[in-house]
């Protein structure tokens, strides 16, 4: 719950993994895009792909299901493999169901999930209703390496 967050300790996960995703997409290319959105502008792209996106998608992905599938008396594990699969599913979708997003972000968003989760409930009591600061803080990161990547102002890993 929110009155046991260590903040400090969730901040430097969230950059821990936003830094972790960043090196796998620089090396391997293995979270390699945003989904093609039409956007006003710039701006619009970078407020809902580099905040609003990840907010949502953490606390649906990371807070929500689980604590729904918890509450139906779903062990930790299931709910894991559940949470995950349905986070790259998710993924999936958004970026056309095709093969290329089969092949790297539907598997780089698989990762990511994992992560998330491990990072979100790693020391946790499985029926509580978690904040996932961590794995917001961290989507936040990658998806703004990425927004800035597509702009043109970063040349590693493309």
């Amino acid at each position: 719950m929110i009155e046991g967050i260590s903040f400090g300790r969730e901040i430097a996960l969230g950059i821990g993994i936003g830094t972790l995703f960043i090196i796998l997409n620089a090396a391997f290319g293995l979270v390699i895009g945003i989904p093609i959105l039409a956007f006003s502008s710039d701006a619009e792209r970078y407020i809902i792909q580099g905040g609003i996106a990840p907010i949502v998608e953490e606390l649906v992905f990371r807070a929500v299901l689980p604590f729904m599938l918890a509450i139906l008396g779903i062990p930790l594990l299931l709910n894991g493999i559940v949470n995950i699969a349905s986070f790259s599913l998710y993924h999936y979708t958004a970026y056309g169901a095709n093969f290329t997003a089969a092949s790297s972000l539907f598997i780089g968003a698989g990762l990511f999930g994992l992560v998330a989760f491990l990072v979100t409930y790693y020391n946790s009591d499985e029926g509580d209703f978690q904040v996932p600061l961590a794995a917001i803080i961290g989507h936040a990161i990658i998806n703004t390496w990425l927004g800035i990547k597509i702009l043109g102002l970063v040349v590693i890993g493309i």
